[in-house]
């Protein structure tokens, strides 16, 4: 998402101003793809935690520079 919109404005900074419409656009359209999907990503994240107890304290860990 961030490098399509540096792109968009990088690009065009005239798009600027409608920075916040195109970000509900791409919200909706990105929406719409992984909605199917939603279910079976959510049971293969819990299956890796249970198989990988550790990721999940990792998750919990505040991102060093990232």
């Amino acid at each position: 998402m961030r490098r399509f919109f540096d792109e968009v404005v990088e690009g065009n900074p005239e798009l600027r101003t409608h920075y916040s419409g195109l970000h509900c656009a791409y919200m909706d359209i990105l929406n719409e793809e992984l909605a199917p999907h939603a279910l079976a990503l959510a049971l293969a994240i819990v299956q890796l935690e249970d198989a990988y107890p550790e990721i999940d304290s990792e998750a919990e860990m505040p991102m060093s520079g990232k």
